[in-house]
């Protein structure tokens, strides 16, 4: 029957926008372990140069030791503890320590080490062999911070190429489904399409081609695939996606509304959702939004398919269709 033709042509776009909406992004715990054991080393070299001129400085100075032995080993401390997060590929746990813990501290080490230098009143000598350790240890990690940044760039690029791989796979699967019944779903595909000439291209390119640690960093905060670049180029791949869904389900139902079958109220309360948080990612760009934005535009999509849903119910039930239907 008609209603039943209805049913069918609707849920196709709620399945899609429901299973887009749902495509976990978020890195599995292996991809987590990954990156944070590349930035746990990232860390491990800032320590084993901290390390490494400390116990220069207390070779030239013993009367030095007991400071800076106990900065050594509240160093090393929070170094191995940054390890213990990132191999257990806790994220959260990671970065608050980092932030905390970790970074005070070798802040705190740098401090220490600058004053202690400047007052140990060593001789012309020592001074000319501790500029000589300080350069050689500078060298080693100028080496090991460009592979440790590097490794953690291809972890990230990983983990956005996992991101797109699922996102292809649901618009393949519902594209071809669609094109049976006249839904048109091209432009989802192209919007997954268009993430690898955008962003992940030029962030490959960026990240392969660095000579050293600061033009990775460059690179990896000059192109991001969702909203994780504050001052760089964001694609928003998952907010165009479901926005872009929830418009091709309001202009699906509306098209096959014969009679006004569907409550008109809804389908203006979809339609409003949709423009909305179309309205906040065109007024956006490819800049981060803001926490404001941000809560604003996923309240409008998650608020958007609640209604499809309400809408989809309500036809389910028109059409005759229980459970066993």
């Amino acid at each position: 029957m008609l209603l039943n033709r209805i049913l069918r042509l609707a849920l196709l776009p709620l399945f899609a926008v429901m299973l887009i909406s749902n495509v976990a992004l978020a890195a599995s715990t292996a991809q987590n372990q990954t990156i944070l054991i590349a930035a746990y080393q990232y860390a491990d070299c800032k320590t084993n140069f901290a390390v490494g001129f400390m116990n220069d400085v207390v070779n030239a100075s013993p009367s030095l030791g007991t400071q800076l032995n106990a900065s050594i080993m509240a160093l090393n401390g929070d170094t191995d503890k940054l390890y213990t997060f990132a191999n257990a590929g806790n994220v959260k746990q990671f970065q608050a320590y980092l932030a905390g813990a970790y970074d005070p501290e070798l802040a705190n080490v740098s401090s220490t080490l600058s004053s202690d230098y400047r007052t140990a009143g060593f001789s012309s000598n020592t001074i000319t062999a501790l500029r000589k350790d300080y350069n050689g240890l500078m060298v080693v990690y100028n080496n090991c911070a460009l592979n440790t940044t590097k490794a953690y760039g291809d972890a990230k690029i990983a983990i956005y190429e996992s991101y797109i791989a699922e996102y292809q796979n649901v618009t393949n699967k519902y594209g071809a489904l669609a094109a049976k019944y006249g839904i048109n779903y091209s432009s989802l595909t192209a919007l997954v399409n268009n993430a690898t000439a955008l962003v992940m291209t030029p962030l490959q390119n960026g990240v392969n081609g660095a000579k050293n640690a600061s033009q990775v960093k460059s690179a990896l905060g000059e192109y991001c695939l969702l909203n994780d670049c504050p001052n760089g180029y964001n694609y928003h791949l998952g907010s165009k996606l479901y926005a872009q869904a929830l418009t091709i389900a309001y202009n699906k139902l509306r098209s096959v509304d014969i009679g006004g079958i569907i409550n008109s109220t809804q389908m203006n309360e979809l339609n409003g959702y949709t423009q909305n948080a179309t309205s906040t990612l065109n007024s956006v760009g490819s800049n981060a939004y803001t926490q404001s934005q941000g809560s604003s535009l996923f309240a409008n999509l998650n608020n958007g398919l609640h209604v499809l849903e309400k809408i989809i119910n309500s036809l389910h039930g028109l059409g005759g269709l229980g459970r066993g239907g």
